[in-house]
Order: structure tokens, then sequence, then C-alpha cells
């Protein structure tokens, strides 16, 4: 593939991404159909086929897309690189930059509450629902890599609960993001920092 077929490959995908972002919040899940976010990302169905294979794994894309956007996945990746000498560092700054203003707004966004929905059961179908426990599942995997990295180097003790520490940072953020959207912000987001300086520093007495 030349290289501005290749940059062309890219824009058509995120323009269909942008697109079902647009309509999945105004419209929701059901009402949104391939042929809608074809049509205004300007491309045949054909094309959303050869990047996506149905609207869940768009979805699921999308939030894919948002991580990296906002770092996310590059600094966790970061955090589990076996070449990272500080992975808890990393760790930290992972967990900080869930909570920043971006990821703010995806929490509170029509799209992040139509993910719970279909979690939850209530919207979509039983493969998106798969698809989206497989993300946070892969996530959760995420987390648990840079803590065992953490372990080798030393960083952890050798006998460190990988479960209960992951289990931690999970809750922690499920817990921050449900305040989040219960209107919860100015005093949680103003205290975020030191929160976090706290779940990192709690998991070396695990």
């Amino acid at each position: 593939m030349s290289k501005k077929t290749h940059e062309e490959s890219l824009k058509t995908r995120q323009a269909i991404l942008d697109s079902a972002m647009r309509l999945f919040s105004r419209r929701g899940f059901e009402r949104t159909s391939l042929s809608d976010i074809a049509k205004y990302a300007g491309v045949t169905r054909g094309a959303i086929y050869w990047h996506f294979e149905d609207k869940g794994h768009i979805l699921v894309e999308l939030c894919e897309s948002i991580a990296q956007e906002n770092h996310l996945k590059e600094k966790m990746d970061r955090a589990a690189s076996p070449e990272e000498d500080d992975p808890l560092g990393r760790l930290r700054e992972w967990l900080l930059s869930c909570g920043d203003e971006a990821s703010i707004r995806f929490y509170c966004s029509a799209v992040f509450a139509l993910i719970e929905n279909i979690w939850a059961g209530t919207s979509g179908d039983e493969a998106t629902r798969n698809r989206i426990i497989k993300f946070y599942e892969q996530r959760r995997g995420d987390i648990r890599e840079a803590l065992k990295n953490a372990v080798r180097k030393k960083q952890l003790r050798s006998g460190a609960d990988i479960d209960l520490a992951e289990d931690c940072i999970s809750m922690f953020l499920c817990g921050f993001v449900d305040i989040i959207r219960l209107g919860g912000n100015d005093k949680l987001t103003k205290h975020y920092k030191v929160l976090v300086n706290r779940v990192i520093d709690d998991l070396m007495t695990l």
C-alpha cells in the first residue's frame, strides 16, 4: 500500500469513527444504522466493512481511539514495558490522565452512557456486550502487566498480591467515574491527584 493510499485509508477510518460518535450520541445504538454512519461519513457501506465488522466493532474502536487521543494506551504500554525503569511512575501518570478534563468529558458523554447500558444488557446485543466486556478485561490485563513489571523492578515486593492491587486500581477508577457521572466533579477533581498518589503508595504495602 502506497503512503498516499495508507493515509487515505486512515482518513476514511477516522471519518467513520467521527460519524459514529456523532450519531451514537444523538440517536443511541439501536437507532443508528451502518447506512447512517456511511452517509454522514461520506463513504459507502463497503468502506465501513473494509475497516469494521459491524456497529459493535465501531463502538469498541471508538473507545480505543479515545484512549489513544488521550495518550492512555501509550502510558500504560510504557508502564508494562520491560525497558521501563519506573513502572509505578508510569502507572501513576496513567491514573492521573484517567482523571483529566478530556477523560471526564468522555465519562459524562452520551456515548459512555450508551456503553454502560449495553454492559447492563438494557441496550445493544449480546455480541456487542461481549466485545465491551472483552475491552474492559484487556484494560485490566494491562494494569496487571504493569504491576508485574513493578515487581520485576523491585518497586513492589516479590510477594505482592497482584490480584488485590489490580482490584484496588480498578475499583478506584470505577468509583471515580461513578461519582463524576453523578455530578461530583469539583470536589473530587480537586483532590484527585492526592487520591492517586495515595492509591499508588498503598500498593507498596500489599
